[in-house]
C-alpha cells in the first residue's frame, strides 16, 4: 500500500489530533470522498463551501457519534457490509476511522467545545437514551399508590413502588449495558471489516467490549432513575392532596353514611325488608367481583351487621359499599322492584318510565352521597346476568336469542344517555360475549382469526413510533387549537373567558410528562366509579376498532405482541382524559367542586365530577388517538351514518378488506376539520368557535407544510418524500398519519404556485382516495389501492395479491427481526420479489395455488444468510455450527422462487447459492429495490430508500407516476416481465439522464419534456420495448442452455398462461382440429398436460419436456 494514504496509522497519528490533519492532502481527499458518500450524501455545491477545518469538523462529529449512539453505528455498519457501496469510499471511510482510534483526543474546550456538543448530541439522541427516561417517567403506578384509602396505605404503596423502580432502574441498566456491549462489539466489528482493505490485521476487543457494557449500565440506570425519582416525588405530595380531600369530605361522606346506616338498621328489623336489603347488597358486590357473592352469604350478611369492621372489601370501604346498598335498596323501593326476587332487574323498571324514574334516581344518588354513575354501577351485575341468561336460552331460536339481546342493548342505551346506566351496551363486556355466544361456531372462529390478525398488523414497534410521533403532534395542534380557540373566545365572549382558555393550552403536554403521576392517580379513582364505561377506552388499541372479546388462544397471541402499542396508546388517552378535565373545570368555575384537578382532588370532590365531563373527556381521549366514536343521542346524521357503516363492517367480516374503519372515519373527521370542511358543511353561522378554531389551526399547519413542500419540489421529492442529512430518502407516509392528505394539498399547492407540471384532476382524486382509503398499519398496500391497480391493467393478479396480503398479516410481526437483522446483512433488506419468475404452483391441501400467493404471504419473514450467520456464531460466542447445518433450519424463511437469470443475487462472492429469496427491481432506479437502514424504520417509523436518481428527481417534478409509466401487471408472461424489469434496472435511468444532460432537452418546455420522456415513442417507452424484446430474444435462446432450462420452461408457461380471449378460442379449434396431429385424442389441453402428469412411464424431466413441447404447440396454434 502507498505510503501517501498512510496518515491513519499508530505510528503517523502518534501525539497528534484529528485537527492537526486539516492540512493533509490525503486526509482531506478521503474526508471529501466520505462526506460525498452514499453515507453522508454531501452534495458538490456544499462540499464546495466547506473549509478545511469544517471537514475536520464533520468527520469528528461523526466518530464521535459511532462511538455513542448505536443508531449511527448500525447505520455505519450497514454501509460498510453493503456490497454496492464503492470500495474506495469504503477505504476512506476506514482510513478515516482508524485516522480517529490511533488520534490523540480533542481537548474539552478545543475548537470551541465541540467535542462536548457532539458527544452530548450523540448520547442524547440514542434511542436508548431517551427510551429509559421515557420509562423512568412512566409514573409505573405511582399516581395509583397515591390513592390508598389512607394516607399510611400510600405511603407504603409509594415505599414499595420505590423499591421496584430501583429494581427496574437495574433492569433499564442491565438492558442499556447489553445495547452499550452489543454496540461496541459493532464498532469493532466495523473495524473489522474495514482492516483488510487497508492492511491491518484487527482483532476484536473482548475487554472494551466489556467496559462498554458496564458503561451502558450506568447511563440506563441514571437515565431510568432519575425521571423515575422525580414522578416518585411528585407523588408523594400528591398523596398529601389526595389526603386533604379524604378530611375535606368527610363530613359529606359521614352524613350520608349516617343515612345508609339507619336504613340498613331499619330494614333489618323486618325480615321482608331485610331479604330486600340483602338482595341489593348482593347485586353490590357483583358488581365489585362476582367472586364476593360466590363466597356464600357471610360476606353479604357481614356488610350488613351493625358491628361491621374497618377495612377494604374489593377496593372499597365499609361505608361505601353500605351506602350503596342502602341506596340500590331505596331506589327499587322507590320505583317498586322487590330485590328480594332475583329474576326482577332494577334496569328493567328503570328503562320503562325513564321520564319519572330519572328524577327519582338522582334524588336517591344525591341523598346517600353518590354520583349517577356510582349509583348505577351497583346494578352491572344484572345487565350481565341478563344478556347471560338470554344467550343460552337454547329452547328458543339463535336469531330470537339475538333480538332479544339487541332489545337489552337499546334500554342500557338509553338509561346511558339519560346519565342512568354505568356504559353504553357495546361497552359491556357481557353483551359482547352473550352476543358472540348466538353466533355459529364457523363464523366465531372465522372472527377471532380476523380480530387476532388485526392486532399483528399493529404489533411493530415501527406502528408505535407512527402513533407516538403522531401523538405528539396532536398535542402541538391541540395547543393551536386552545390559543385560536382563547383568541375567538375573547371576541365572543370577553378577555377573562378567553385567558381561561388560554390556561388550558399545555394541559395535555403537561399530563403526558411532568404530570403525568397525577393523570394516573385521576384515571383510577374514575374507573373505580365505571369501570365499564372505561373498558373501552383503554382496550388494546388494535381492538379498540370492534366489540372484541379477548378469551381465545389468538386473541391472547395477538394482544401479546401488541403490548407497546396497547402501552403507549394507554399513557396518551390517560393523559388526553386528565387534560380534558382540568380545562373543563378551569372554564367552569366551580369553586365547590375545584377549578382544576389538583383543586379537585384537594377538595376531594373528583366522585362528584359531572357526567357530561367525564364523557366528553373519555370520548376527547379515542378521538386524540383516532379511535372517535360514532353515533350517539345528539349525534348529527353524517355522524349516526358513520356510526352505522362502521358497524356494519365489523358485523358482516369487511374488516377483511377495510381492517380499520374506525380510524379510516377518525381520520376523515380529522381533513374535514382542519381543511375547513367542517365549518363549510355546518354553515358559516352555524359553525361553533371549536369549529373555526380548528380550521384556524389547520390553516396554520398549511402554511407550514407549504413551505416545506416548496423545498422538496426544489429536491425533486414526491410529497410524501423526506431527506435526510445524508442525502438519502425517507417515506413519510404512514408516518404522517391522518395529516397524509393535508400534506399532500400543500404539495398540490406549492407546485400551482411555483408554476411546476401537476397531475390531471383525475388523478388528483385518485391519489386522495388511495390517502383517505389507506392506514399507517400497512402490511401490504391496501385493497384500495390494489383495486386500482388491478382496473388500470386489466388484470386479476392483484385481487389475488389481496389474498397473500391477507395471509401476510399473521407473519407481520416476523418483520421486526427482518429490519433487525438486515441492518447488519444489507442483503436481507432488499425487498423480496413475490410475482414467480418460474409460474409455478404448489399444493395446499390438495388446492393448487400460484406460488407467488405463497411468496406474497412469507414476505414479511427474515432473509437469512446461513453461511454468515454461522461464522459469525463461531468468531463471537464459539459456537460452531457449519452452514449447511444452520440452513435446514432457517431454510423456511427463504421462500422465494428463484429463475437462472435471478441467481446472479443470490450469490456471494465465490458463487455459492446463499438460499436467499429472488428480489424486486427498481426499473427506473440504479439498484434493486430496498429498505435502508432498516433499524431507523422500526426506531423512528420512517422508511428509508437510497437516494433518488437524475432521472427519478425529473419523473417526480414532472408529475410522472412510474406506475402509470410502466405498470408491470400488463404483460401477462411473469418471467418475462421480470426479466425485462432485471435488464432495465441502471441501464434505462443512465440512458435517459444522458439525454437529459443534453442541450436540446434542457431547452424544452415542461410539456415537451413530458412528451419526450412517456409519450407514444418517448425515450422511456421506446427503451422499455426495446429491453422487452432483448429480454425475449434471451429467454428463447436458453432453450439450448441447459443450465437455463428451468427459465425457458418457465417462459413458455408464461406465454401459455398469456394466450387468451379469441386467441384461445382459435386455439381450441385448431387443437381439436389436429387430433392426428397431436396424439392426444377427444382432449383439450389442459387435460393433455394432465395426463402427462399423471403418466407412470415418465421421470419428471421427460414431463417437464414433453408439457414444453405441448405449450408451444397451442402457441403456435393461437397465432
Amino acid at each position: 500500500m502507498s505510503n501517501q494514504f498512510s496518515y491513519y496509522t499508530a505510528e503517523n497519528m502518534q501525539d497528534k489530533k484529528m485537527s492537526d490533519l486539516r492540512a493533509n492532502r490525503n486526509f482531506l481527499r478521503d474526508g471529501v470522498t466520505f462526506l460525498k458518500s452514499g453515507r453522508k450524501g454531501y452534495t458538490d455545491e456544499e462540499i464546495s463551501e466547506m473549509s478545511a477545518d469544517d471537514v475536520v469538523s464533520e468527520v469528528l462529529e461523526h466518530f464521535r457519534y459511532q462511538t455513542v449512539n448505536e443508531v449511527t453505528m448500525a447505520k455505519d455498519m450497514y454501509y460498510m457490509k453493503d456490497n454496492t457501496v464503492d470500495a474506495d469510499e469504503k477505504q476512506s471511510f476506514g482510513r478515516l476511522m482508524f485516522a480517529f482510534d490511533n488520534a490523540k483526543g480533542e481537548g474539552l474546550f478545543d475548537r470551541g467545545g465541540e467535542k462536548i456538543g457532539d458527544y452530548f448530541g450523540g448520547v442524547g439522541s440514542a434511542p436508548t437514551t431517551y427510551a429509559s427516561v421515557l420509562a423512568g417517567l412512566g409514573s409505573a403506578g405511582t399516581g395509583a399508590a397515591a390513592i390508598q384509602s389512607t394516607k399510611a396505605a400510600s405511603v407504603a404503596a409509594l415505599r414499595q413502588l420505590g423499591k421496584n423502580a430501583i429494581k427496574r432502574s437495574l433492569v433499564a441498566g442491565v438492558a442499556d449495558g447489553a445495547i452499550g456491549a452489543g454496540q461496541e462489539y459493532g464498532n469493532q466489528k466495523i473495524r473489522e471489516a474495514a482492516a483488510p482493505d487497508l492492511g491491518i490485521d484487527y482483532k476484536i476487543d473482548k475487554g472494551a467490549v466489556a467496559l462498554s457494557g458496564a458503561l451502558g449500565f450506568g447511563i440506563g440506570s441514571i437515565g431510568y432513575g432519575a425521571p423515575a425519582l422525580s414522578q416518585h416525588m411528585g407523588a408523594k405530595k400528591l398523596a398529601d392532596t389526595i389526603e386533604q380531600g379524604r378530611v375535606a369530605n368527610a363530613d359529606r361522606v359521614a352524613e350520608a353514611a349516617a343515612i345508609a346506616s339507619l336504613k340498613v338498621k331499619e330494614a333489618a328489623k323486618d325480615a321482608t325488608k331485610n331479604a330486600k336489603m340483602e338482595g341489593a347488597t348482593k347485586k353490590v358486590l357483583q358488581a365489585i367481583d362476582p367472586n364476593l357473592v360466590r363466597e356464600g352469604d357471610l360476606v353479604k350478611r357481614y356488610l350488613l351487621s351493625e358491628d361491621l369492621p374497618e377495612g377494604v372489601v374489593g377496593g372499597l370501604s365499609k361505608e361505601t359499599i353500605q351506602r350503596l346498598s342502602a341506596a340500590s335498596y331505596d331506589l327499587a323501593e322507590r320505583i317498586g322492584v322487590d330485590l328480594s326476587d332475583e329474576t326482577v332487574r332494577i334496569t328493567e323498571v328503570l328503562a320503562n318510565n325513564i321520564g319519572r324514574n330519572k328524577e327519582i334516581f338522582i334524588d336517591v344518588a344525591k341523598e346517600y352521597g353518590l354520583t349517577p354513575r356510582q349509583l348505577s354501577a351497583t346494578y352491572a351485575a344484572e345487565v350481565s346476568q341478563a344478556a347471560k341468561i338470554l344467550a343460552g336460552q337454547s329452547a328458543i331460536s339463535k336469531k330470537a336469542r339475538r333480538n332479544s339481546l339487541e332489545e337489552l342493548s337499546k334500554k342500557i342505551d338509553d338509561l346511558y344517555a339519560e346519565g342512568m346506566a354505568p356504559a353504553k351496551a357495546e361497552d359491556l363486556a357481557a353483551i359482547a360475549s352473550s352476543t358472540r355466544d348466538t353466533q355459529s361456531v364457523i363464523w366465531r372462529n372465522f372472527k377471532d382469526i380476523e380480530n387476532a390478525r388485526r392486532m399483528f398488523m399493529t404489533s411493530q414497534p415501527a406502528t408505535t413510533m407512527r402513533n407516538n410521533i403522531f401523538s405528539v403532534a396532536m398535542t402541538f395542534i391541540d395547543g393551536l387549537d386552545q390559543l385560536n380557540q382563547a383568541v375567538l373566545d375573547t371576541v365572543t365572549k370577553g378577555r377573562k373567558k378567553g385567558l381561561t382558555t388560554v390556561k388550558g393550552t399545555t394541559d395535555n403536554l403537561k399530563y403526558l410528562t411532568k404530570d403525568n403521576y397525577v393523570a394516573d392517580a385521576l384515571v383510577t379513582m374514575l374507573q373505580r366509579d365505571t369501570p365499564e364505561k372505561f373498558q373501552r377506552v383503554f382496550f388494546d388499541a388494535a381492538l379498540a376498532e370492534a366489540h372484541i372479546v379477548k378469551d381465545s388462544r389468538l386473541a391472547k397471541i395477538g394482544a401479546a405482541v401488541n403490548t407497546l402499542n396497547t402501552m403507549s396508546d394507554y399513557v396518551v388517552k390517560r393523559a388526553v382524559i386528565a387534560g380534558t378535565i382540568d380545562r373543563r373545570l378551569k372554564t367552569l368555575g366551580n369553586e365547590e367542586l375545584g377549578t382544576s384537578v389538583m383543586d379537585m382532588l384537594r377538595k376531594g370532590t373528583v366522585s362528584e365530577l359531572p357526567e357530561d365531563i367525564l364523557n366528553e373527556a373519555l370520548d376527547e381521549s379515542l378521538a386524540f388517538t383516532f379511535q372517535r366514536r360514532f353515533g350517539g343521542k345528539d349525534a348529527s346524521g353524517m355522524n349516526r351514518a358513520a356510526a352505522d357503516v362502521i358497524k356494519f363492517i365489523h358485523n358482516y367480516g369487511i374488516t377483511t378488506i377495510i381492517p380499520f374503519p374506525r380510524y379510516l372515519a377518525s381520520q376523515a373527521k380529522f381533513v374535514s376539520d382542519y381543511t375547513g370542511l367542517t365549518v363549510i358543511r355546518r354553515g358559516v353561522t352555524k359553525a361553533t368557535t371549536q369549529e373555526y378554531s380548528k380550521f384556524m389551526t389547520g390553516a396554520m399547519m398549511f402554511g407550514g407544510l407549504y413551505s416545506v413542500q416548496k423545498e422538496n419540489i426544489a429536491k425533486g421529492l414526491e410529497w410524501f418524500e423526506i431527506q435526510g442529512e445524508d442525502g438519502k430518502t425517507y417515506d413519510g407516509q404512514a408516518a404522517f398519519g391522518p395529516l397524509s392528505a393535508e400534506v399532500y394539498l400543500a404539495n398540490l399547492a406549492a407546485r400551482m404556485t411555483e408554476g411546476q407540471p401537476v397531475k390531471s384532476a383525475a388523478e388528483i382524486a385518485k391519489d386522495l382516495t388511495k390517502i383517505l382509503g389507506g392506514t399507517e398499519f400497512r402490511p401490504g398496500v391496501g385493497f384500495v389501492e390494489n383495486s386500482l391497480r388491478g382496473f388500470e391493467a386489466g388484470s386479476f393478479e392483484p385481487f389475488l395479491n389481496q389474498i397473500g396480503d391477507y395471509a401476510g398479516s399473521f407473519t407481520y410481526p416476523a418483520a421486526v427481526l427482518k429490519d433487525f437483522y438486515s441492518q447488519f446483512d444489507p442483503r436481507s433488506s432488499y425487498l423480496p420479489e413475490t410475482r414467480d419468475a418460474s409460474i409455478s404452483m404448489m399444493d395446499l391441501y390438495g388446492y393448487d395455488i400460484p406460488m407467488s400467493v405463497y411468496q406474497r404471504i412469507t414476505r414479511h419473514l427474515p432473509d437469512f444468510d446461513s453461511a454468515k450467520i454461522s461464522k459469525e456464531l463461531n468468531d463471537s460466542l464459539g459456537i460452531d455450527i457449519k452452514p449447511d447445518n444452520l440452513a435446514k433450519v432457517l431454510e423456511f424463511f427463504n421462500s422465494s422462487t428463484r429463475t437462472y437469470y435471478q441467481t446472479q443475487y443470490t450469490k456471494d462472492a465465490d458463487g455459492n447459492n446463499m438460499r436467499q429469496d429472488a428480489i424486486r427491481f427498481d426499473i427506473f432506479g440504479d439498484g434493486p429495490i430496498k429498505i435502508q437502514d432498516p433499524i431507523v424504520k422500526q426506531i423512528t417509523g420512517f422508511v428509508g430508500r437510497p437516494p433518488k436518481n437524475a432521472l427519478q428527481r425529473e419523473m417526480s417534478r414532472l408529475q410522472l407516476d412510474p406506475f402509470k409509466i410502466y405498470n408491470p401487471y400488463r404483460e401477462k408472461n411473469q418471467a418475462l416481465e421480470l426479466f425485462t424489469q432485471q435488464k432495465l434496472q441502471g441501464n434505462l435511468s443512465a440512458k435517459v439522464e444522458m439525454l437529459m444532460k443534453t442541450e436540446a432537452y434542457q431547452n424544452l418546455t415542461d410539456a415537451e419534456k413530458i412528451v419526450y420522456l412517456v409519450g407514444k415513442d418517448g425515450v422511456i417507452n421506446s427503451t422499455i420495448r426495446e429491453y422487452r424484446e432483448d429480454a425475449k430474444a434471451d429467454l428463447q435462446k436458453m432453450a439450448s442452455m441447459p443450465e437455463a432450462q428451468q427459465d425457458y420452461r418457465s417462459y413458455i408457461r408464461g406465454e401459455f398462461k398469456a394466450v387468451t380471449g379469441k386467441a384461445r378460442d382459435q386455439a381450441d379449434v385448431f387443437w381439436k382440429r389436429t387430433e392426428d396431429k397431436h396424439k392426444f385424442k377427444n382432449m383439450n389441453v389442459n387435460e393433455a398436460l394432465k395426463s402427462i402428469d399423471e403418466s407412470q412411464d415418465l421421470d419428471e424431466r421427460e414431463k417437464e419436456d414433453i408439457k414444453t413441447n405441448i405449450r408451444k404447440y397451442y402457441i403456435t396454434l393461437s397465432k
